[in-house]
């Protein structure tokens, strides 16, 4: 039976699974404060009406007031049981932090009546079908039914004649198929002439593949790449111009693709809730478009907070 507490276990799988893929923007043991902050990011978009009641439930908000003020005085320990539904410390079945958490890691169906009532509509059985025994169900086999043509089973296994061309197929012109002999005017099987085809087919292909290799080989294609200002470039690996710019580096394929992203007040941190942007924090912040290394110190980028999009968006304001 579907219930408060399957509900609790669903959510609890879709958050380890949003934290191993890397798209949930928390880190990996939130503080109550970067549950906080999280919160915080949701009400910097646009947020659909049934969300918006399970923050009203959760945090008890007022609508006279400022909703973001009154969710950054909310007391911190008030944030512990999610927190510790996390990291599996404990657990707790109150309905109203179970549709919080379920709205943090963007667990769908929610909120738990949403997802109660979907559950008990996958498990209705349809009308129309009887759960009688077997026995009670007429079910003629395809040898008892008139309507269905015999079928015949023809062992392909092997290409022999015994299989293909048997004794009692001998001297008798339809069972062989017109054109298919060997070089001395013996039929021959069309399971045998299909290998033969396929293996000279086989052969040319591989023989086409390896000129085309050849040729390959033969032209100085770049097969480098290097860092140039806000995107990689495909280099010659013996390129000179190494020497006063970034590194030339062998293509990585999950990285040639990156792209800085330009910082402005209209920049796009989250996607259907979702980070799609990284950043590198050293003297600066710098942001780009995918996972990865930065091009220059090569340090690990990272996921970009509701925090830290929310500091960002700040400079523009």
């Amino acid at each position: 039976m579907f219930d408060i507490h399957e509900y609790r276990k669903c959510i609890s799988k879709k958050y380890d699974l949003e934290q191993e893929n890397g798209n949930l923007g928390l880190q990996v043991n939130p503080t109550p404060a970067d549950i906080r902050d999280f919160t915080l990011g949701l009400l910097s978009e646009e947020i659909e009406p049934r969300d918006l009641a399970i923050l009203k439930r959760f945090f008890v908000l007022d609508e006279s007031k400022d909703y973001a003020r009154q969710i950054d005085a909310f007391p911190l320990p008030k944030f512990r049981p999610i927190q510790s539904l996390f990291d599996g410390s404990k657990q707790s079945d109150k309905e109203k932090m179970l549709d919080f958490a379920a709205l943090i890691v963007n667990f769908q169906p929610r909120p738990f009546q949403k997802f109660r009532k979907s559950a008990v509509t996958d498990r209705m059985p349809d009308e129309n079908v009887s759960v009688d025994k077997a026995s009670d169900i007429e079910n003629p086999t395809v040898a008892e039914r008139p309507d269905v043509p015999p079928v015949i089973i023809v062992d392909m296994e092997s290409d022999s004649p015994e299989n293909i061309n048997g004794p009692a197929h001998d001297g008798n012109p339809e069972t062989h198929e017109p054109g298919l002999s060997d070089s001395d005017g013996n039929n021959v099987g069309w399971w045998t002439k299909y290998r033969r085809n396929t293996y000279i087919g086989g052969v040319a292909i591989a023989a086409l593949g390896a000129v085309a290799l050849a040729l390959t080989l033969k032209t100085d294609s770049p097969a480098c790449m290097q860092w140039l200002g806000d995107h990689y470039e495909i280099v010659d690996c013996s390129s000179t111009r190494q020497s006063n710019e970034n590194l030339i580096e062998a293509v990585d394929t999950l990285q040639v693709g990156m792209r800085k992203v330009l910082i402005t007040a209209e920049t796009i941190y989250f996607k259907d809730g979702r980070p799609v942007v990284w950043y590198s924090k050293n003297d600066t912040v710098e942001c780009f478009d995918r996972d990865g290394y930065h091009p220059v110190n090569r340090k690990k980028l990272k996921l970009v907070s509701r925090h830290m999009a929310m500091m960002l968006r700040g400079r523009f304001e």
